[in-house]
């Protein structure tokens, strides 16, 4: 508790006052001076550092695909129910968050997102090259389509590449740049480069959500994992 008090103290103070341990009596920073700020080097940079880690997390693919998870099971026929493969795929997501806190402290942000970006890369490129060479030309999964078959072991290969995307996406892509908007802002424009960072992560989460039914329909399965 002392703590927690301690900080709310000093985050009412300016920079200056905070450096010198003094009694801070200047006045708050008007939203003109706070807008300033935002076009400063020093909060541009780190924002176009979170901006970009959010583009990858929202349009690495699994982002977008998400709610039609079940029916892009059933195309790639897994051998097991398209409805427990999805429930599967936010337990995964589960796990990766939590190896991604055990390991954050040794390995360090950089080379989590790195290994994240990496995996998630090669889990896509493989998956477009199966939907291409196993796929019938013009196949989309929001056509009619049988239902899998239990033997059909082939369907393991989709359902492993959509596991390890899943894993990798949530061991970095989405919770590093969560932990970069809390530390890489300077004190006078967090609050707001925060909120603007948080908000354009969200309409871009929206976009990449609401396109994706026009994107696969006109590019078919393959053309929307490659893209």
């Amino acid at each position: 508790m002392n703590e927690i008090i301690r900080y709310s103290e000093n985050s009412n103070r300016c920079v200056a006052c905070q450096k010198g341990d003094l009694k801070c009596t200047h006045p708050s920073a008007s939203a003109k001076e706070l807008l300033r700020e935002l076009y400063r080097k020093r909060t541009i940079k780190p924002f176009i550092i979170v901006i970009t880690m959010f583009v990858f997390a929202q349009f690495s693919g699994l982002a977008s695909m998400r709610p039609f998870l079940v029916q892009v099971f059933q195309t790639f026929a897994v051998p097991i129910d398209a409805s427990w493969a999805t429930v599967i795929i936010g337990i995964m997501g589960f796990f990766a968050n939590i190896s991604c806190m055990c390991v954050i402290k040794p390995l360090g942000k950089r080379k989590i997102a790195l290994i994240s970006m990496v995996g998630t890369c090669i889990s896509i490129i493989s998956l477009s090259i199966y939907s291409y060479l196993v796929l019938p030309s013009g196949t989309s999964s929001f056509d009619k389509h049988e239902m899998h078959t239990p033997n059909n072991y082939l369907g393991y290969v989709p359902l492993t590449l959509i596991y390890l995307m899943a894993f990798f996406t949530s061991f970095g892509l989405l919770p590093i740049p969560w932990m970069l908007l809390s530390e890489v802002f300077p004190f006078k424009s967090r609050s707001l480069a925060t909120g603007i960072t948080a908000a354009i992560n969200y309409t871009m989460a929206f976009f990449s959500t609401k396109t994706y039914f026009n994107l696969e329909t006109s590019l078919t399965l393959f053309g929307a994992i490659t893209l």
